[in-house]
């Protein structure tokens, strides 16, 4: 063994791992310890990061665990006496629940049956989260609220870094609002290691938001800048609070725990990686044929997840909806069964990396020395490994020191995460050392090439994942680990890039829409067309729990003859093999009846109802029967769930619809993005006996309200989009308006327009009929009025500015300011009005054309009395 002196510390050369297959020749540099076996990364650095290695291997210990020789944290198990602490700004004592007062969850026969309940116990036996403590790490943005029975609230860190206060209170779960803190939270040298340190291996799950460092909002493909994927925290798509939910599922699956495992995985600080790989692993994902995905397939291991399987935050994933979606219900139904039947650890697996070469044109360079700017992060789950243009990397990694908790022999598997990156060669050296060589492939989408290792012993569930990343920067990309000056020292100016640009494959049903009628006895069929625009072959995943074969890009599904009316979800995701996705949902709307739609018009739902109904049109009336009505929805800002009559639009639009006016209806005009049920969308209807309006922009939601002057025995309603604005608005008459709402809107070019109608509510479920018409003419469109209200008064403060959404040219917009109709003499719309004087103003608009006048809408302004 030769000893090398460096900047601050010694390196050491083993030559005794030796490489010999289709590279014909050796590696022998290695890099230990392997925290900081990478001078230049660390000779400027503080001696802090002394504190973030790893204990040396002949430290005497009373648990297996490489940071800590025993425990350092709290086991409220053990010891449930209460903490009182200054640092969380609790004002009592932290303590767990009395034993009267603690709940545990209760399992369901089968997981269509609901969801764990939390009930009393006399004799448990799961070990109940009465013993897991949650602390926020900021100050502000605490969301996991105590349900009743459950868990220690440690509080609201008033410094992130105070990892003495969160062992001292024994913190396993944390969450952490940052704008920018996904991508940040791991590209980071030292954020890494202390969230290894004072986390993963500290038995605490720790989780935050990706935000802006992950978002699936594009039509082409993702904004993705992770360079790397990581196993010692969780990261959600969505901002604040979007991890939220997948710490519970995880607290439930710890809950699940036997008392025995629990106290053993807490005692090593073991707790974390289990619950990771237990949120990865119940996945609920199967190939084309319905098999279950292993546990080292693509779909399980991701920069980010959506904690929720419908996601709660789909404004930052809207463009691929299906591909972050599953079904939840079954998710936490396997994460708890998988818990509850541990009756013995799964491994922790953990890797050194031993030896690194580049080589370019037939020069190799090895050994840390030679290897500025390509070791970005060394961790004992993750390595990132940056290369140069031209470049083929070789890394050498040791996993013999994953080890188990109850001595068990391990076993140890590795592949490339990505199956169509085929410039990805493995070869184990030794057992438990594996020798990895990428070579540099412009063709293939920049972006991750991870190689993911995992350790077992005979339980069923896996060791948390091990990556070693590999990544190609562009030209002179910002080292994203921190800091200005680039790795060789040069003060050349750096890009920020995105890291996976990788177009998503494209996906095209033979069909019109998302939605095919079949009738029981029949056989279901629809054909799809999917290709990768960088012309990799593609692979078909599946829900499971879904009827029908997907083959040879053809789905068929032999209806029952006795299958009720009902709606059947067919969920497809599209992977290109390299990092790229499309997710698609198809509905298969089962009917004894057939549709009869306005040409060129097609037919979906929105919300999911239990069954859609049949719809008929006589060119100018849509009948909708067999609607199964939905109760009231709880949240008003939501369309009723019901069927979708539509067609494709775009910017203007303007449709108009009349109806007779029954409490029991729910029926409106709606547009949206897409047609699943978190798009983009705006609306206005009538529910619940009154007219509503709601939409989905940008995450934002609105709801408005109107009671008509007089008691109207029809309404007609009417949607307008007019370049980037849509509006709603209401008429008794079907000639003077009402403008209820008007906002920026996010449409893209193209979008869906048409009638929803969620049938009728009461015994008799009589016929929705609806008077469907397109307008004929305009109407005018005020933009939001420019001044202030008083929400107490609802009166304006002068001076208010009023503006109008242009129109086409030959239509002039009159206007009246005494009440009456706008006349062919009214004054002329040419610039904003503006009104000053206190008092209420009745305004008229409508719209002049060849001396023909429009309808009118109707519009007032009370200004409020000046100050005195």
């Amino acid at each position: 063994m030769k000893r090398v002196m460096t900047a601050r510390r010694w390196i050491w050369i083993d030559p005794t791992v030796h490489v010999g297959g289709p590279w014909k020749k050796s590696v022998s540099v290695a890099l230990y310890p392997m925290l900081l076996g990478a001078a230049f990364l660390w000779a400027s650095l503080s001696s802090a990061a002394e504190l973030l290695q790893p204990l040396p291997e002949n430290t005497p210990r009373s648990i297996q665990n490489p940071y800590y020789a025993k425990p350092t944290w709290k086991l409220w198990a053990k010891d449930p006496s209460p903490v009182a602490t200054n640092s969380t700004g609790e004002t009592q004592p932290i303590a767990p629940l009395p034993e009267d007062k603690r709940k545990y969850p209760t399992f369901p026969k089968t997981w269509k049956t609901g969801a764990p309940r939390l009930e009393p116990a006399k004799n448990p036996t799961v070990s109940g989260s009465w013993d897991d403590c949650y602390i926020s790490l900021d100050d502000y943005h605490t969301r996991l609220s105590q349900p009743t029975g459950q868990f220690i609230v440690g509080g609201k860190m008033r410094h992130e870094g105070d990892y003495n206060t969160r062992l001292m209170l024994g913190a396993n779960f944390t969450s952490q609002s940052y704008a920018e803190r996904g991508r940040h939270i791991v590209d980071d040298t030292f954020n890494n290691l202390i969230t290894e340190k004072y986390s993963f291996f500290a038995g605490c799950v720790r989780a935050t938001p990706s935000h802006q460092s992950y978002q699936d909002t594009r039509p082409e493909g993702a904004d993705d800048l992770y360079d790397g994927l990581y196993a010692h925290s969780y990261h959600s798509v969505g901002q604040s609070g979007s991890e939220i939910h997948a710490l519970y599922k995880m607290m439930l699956a710890g809950a699940a725990l036997p008392r025995e495992t629990k106290d053993l995985l807490k005692y090593h600080g073991a707790y974390a990686p289990v619950l990771l790989t237990l949120f990865k692993a119940a996945l609920p994902f199967t190939d084309a044929e319905g098999k279950e995905l292993p546990y080292e397939h693509e779909l399980r291991h991701r920069p980010a997840y959506s904690s929720h399987g419908t996601p709660q935050h789909a404004h930052y994933c809207f463009a691929n909806i299906f591909y972050h979606s599953y079904d939840d219900d079954l998710h936490i139904h396997r994460m708890v069964n998988a818990a509850r039947t541990m009756t013995a650890p799964p491994p922790v697996a953990i890797m050194k990396l031993i030896g690194l070469a580049a080589e370019k044109d037939g020069t190799t360079a090895q050994g840390q020395l030679a290897l500025p700017g390509r070791l970005m992060s060394a961790c004992l789950t993750h390595f990132r490994l940056w290369g140069k243009p031209g470049e083929t990397l070789t890394a050498i990694v040791d996993l013999n020191g994953s080890y188990d908790l109850k001595g068990k022999r391990l076993t140890f598997t590795a592949q490339p995460l990505y199956p169509n990156q085929k410039n990805v060669v493995l070869q184990q050296a030794k057992p438990g050392i594996f020798v990895v060589q990428v070579k540099y492939d412009p063709k293939l989408p920049k972006g991750r090439i991870p190689v993911i290792f995992t350790a077992r012993n005979d339980t069923d569930i896996p060791s948390n994942p091990v990556f070693l990343n590999f990544y190609w920067p562009g030209e002179n990309e910002m080292p994203d680990y921190g800091g200005k000056k680039r790795p060789d020292g040069s003060s050349a100016e750096f890009k920020t890039l995105p890291v996976n640009v990788n177009k998503r494959p494209d996906v095209t049903f033979t069909f019109p829409g998302n939605t095919l009628r079949c009738k029981p006895g029949e056989t279901a069929k629809f054909t799809f067309e999917a290709k990768d625009p960088e012309g990799y072959p593609l692979s078909v995943y599946r829900w499971p729990n879904q009827p029908g074969k997907v083959a040879a890009g053809t789905f068929t599904w032999a209806v029952p003859a006795d299958a009720p009316p009902s709606i059947q979800p067919i969920t497809l995701v599209f992977s290109d093999g390299t990092g790229g996705y499309t997710g698609k949902e198809v509905l298969l709307l089962i009917s004894p009846d057939a549709d009869v739609l306005p040409e060129n018009w097609a037919l979906t739902t929105v919300n999911r109802p239990k069954q859609a109904g049949t719809i008929t049109f006589d060119g100018s009336t849509l009948t909708v029967t067999d609607q199964a009505c939905q109760p009231e929805p709880n949240n008003r800002k939501e369309v009723p769930k019901g069927v979708f009559v539509y067609r494709p639009a775009a910017s203007p639009t303007d449709m108009t619809l009349r109806l007779k006016i029954e409490k029991t209806a729910q029926v409106g005009l709606l547009v949206k993005n897409q047609l699943d049920g978190n798009s983009i969308q705006a609306g206005i209807g009538w529910s619940g006996g009154a007219i509503r309006t709601f939409g989905r922009h940008g995450g934002d939601t609105h709801d408005a309200k109107t009671t008509e002057r007089k008691d109207p025995s029809e309404v007609t309603l009417r949607l307008i989009t007019r370049g980037r604005h849509i509006a709603g608005l209401s008429s008794t008459d079907g000639t003077h308006w009402t403008q209820l709402f008007i906002e920026p809107s996010d449409l893209n070019p193209t979008y869906y327009a048409g009638v929803y109608c969620g049938g009728r509510s009461g015994e008799k479920k009589s016929p929705v009929t609806i008077q469907f018409a397109e307008p004929t003419s305009p109407l005018p469109v005020l933009l939001p009025p420019k001044g202030g209200v008083n929400v107490k008064t609802n009166k304006y403060a002068a001076p208010l500015k009023l503006e109008m959404l242009p129109l086409s040219e030959g239509n002039k917009i009159v206007y009246t300011l005494d009440g009456k109709d706008p006349a062919a003499g009214s004054s002329v719309y040419e610039k904003p009005i503006i009104l000053e004087k206190p008092g209420d103003h009745s305004i008229r608009f409508a719209v002049l054309k060849d001396g023909k006048m429009g309808q009118v809408v109707l519009c007032d302004f009370p200004i409020e009395e000046p100050k005195q």
